[in-house]
């Protein structure tokens, strides 16, 4: 019984030990993500796809992880990762000062910018960031766009996704959604559900940047990472990849 509880204990002291994963196996990693075409979202297989996922379980398999998606609340992103339910937030993140004070980030890897989805009869309505005005405005909770209408004058629609704040506007319930650049082309693009129902608009929102999200103070994983975003830049993968999810023009540098 004695050598029984020595060796749990053991185990767990090895458990504790280990750079913050999420489960006491240091070669598994979870990745909190959201639906969000084209950076993670699921396949006919229901498997995680996307930019995002594809360029994660790269990363994380060549450092030599087991890669675990885990759908989150964008909205309590920061806690879920602090709090240990996930290990890393790789999901198009726009770096803010609340997530530099927060959380410890990647360099940025990609740029974005967000964009209008309003139906395609009201698009002359939309020419800039003052056409929100008096609107009924859709935009996923805690996120940049939400961050950017705060101090205009409009109904704030507040959702959990993205793609909610999308079928809101679809739906007539919202005049205009407001989401990152990647999302909005790749919804109204031809052969997409809202092409020709749907029509991307540019408000002038200034250029934002997308970094991946680690627990305050994980370093090591943090440079490790960093490490490989910088060599699957230099040896071409990240610009194929960014070519077949059609984000080639984002990225960075």
């Amino acid at each position: 019984m004695k050598k029984s509880f020595a060796i749990l204990m053991a185990a767990v002291t090895v458990c504790a030990g280990t750079a913050g994963l999420t489960a006491c196996n240091d070669d598994a990693i979870v990745i909190g993500v959201t639906d969000y075409e084209p950076m993670d979202y699921r396949d006919e297989n229901n498997e995680w796809v996307g930019f995002d996922a594809e360029l994660a379980t790269k990363v994380f398999e060549n450092l030599g992880y087991k890669v675990k998606f885990q759908e989150i609340d964008w909205e309590t992103k920061i806690v879920t990762l602090n709090a240990g339910t996930i290990d890393v937030i790789w999901n198009g993140m726009t770096v803010t000062d609340e997530l530099k004070e927060n959380i410890t980030l990647s360099e940025v890897y990609l740029e974005n910018r967000q964009y209008g989805l309003v139906k395609t009869e009201y698009q002359s309505e939309y020419t800039s960031i003052a056409s929100l005005e008096g609107k009924k405005v859709a935009v996923e909770a805690s996120s940049a766009a939400e961050n950017l209408i705060k101090n205009i004058s409009c109904t704030k629609n507040k959702l959990a996704t993205q793609s909610a704040a999308v079928m809101e506007v679809a739906a007539g319930t919202s005049d205009i959604a407001i989401v990152d650049y990647t999302m909005a082309k790749t919804l109204t693009s031809e052969g997409s559900d809202y092409y020709g129902t749907l029509v991307a608009v540019d408000l002038g929102f200034e250029v934002e940047e997308y970094a991946v999200g680690f627990r305050k103070g994980d370093t090591e994983l943090c440079a490790k990472v960093n490490a490989q975003l910088k060599t699957l830049t230099e040896n071409g993968f990240i610009l194929e990849l960014a070519r077949k999810y059609g984000v080639a023009n984002l990225l960075k540098g």
